[in-house]
This record gives C-alpha cells, structure tokens and sequence, in this order.
C-alpha cells in the first residue's frame, strides 16, 4: 500500500532541512563533493521560486510505503513478528 502525503513549506531550506531529516540525500556516484556555496544555494533557491503557489508557499508530495509480508511459520504453527524501522 502506498499513501501519499502533501506539505507545504514556507521557504526551500525548510524542504531541504526535512528532506534530510528524512534521508534524502544526493547518492549519485559523481555528485559534487565540495560544499554548497552562497551563489550556488541561492541560484538553487531562484529555480523553485516558480514553483511556489499563489500564497507563496512550496508544496511537495511524500510517498508512505507499507509493506507486510507473510512466511511460513514454525512447525506448530507459531508465528513471528519482525519490526524494521527506517529511521536515520
């Protein structure tokens, strides 16, 4: 199952900060290593400026994934449980 989640946000660096609350990083293999610098961030920050909506703030969709699955138990029939957490 999947549910989607929409927020709003008052400015890009508060996305960014849940973002990586979240995990959201930048994995690629020849992603820039140096920091991000204050004409870059804010050349960042122009390009989402369009997609801000008519009260200024900056709507992004979150995807919640559930997932169950089932195995055989024991030989009498005992079940197991196992949570797997996804936090950072």
């Amino acid at each position: 199952d999947a549910e989607p989640i929409g927020l709003t946000y008052s400015d890009v660096a508060s996305l960014v900060r849940d973002l990586r609350h979240l995990g959201g990083v930048n994995a690629h293999v020849e992603r820039r290593r140096s920091l991000t610098g204050k004409h870059r961030w804010q050349g960042f920050v122009d390009r989402y400026k369009p997609l801000a909506r008519d009260n200024g703030r900056i709507r992004a969709t979150f995807e919640l994934v559930y997932g169950v699955a089932w195995a055989r138990g024991a030989a009498d029939g005992a079940r197991e449980s196992l949570r797997v957490s996804f936090e950072a």
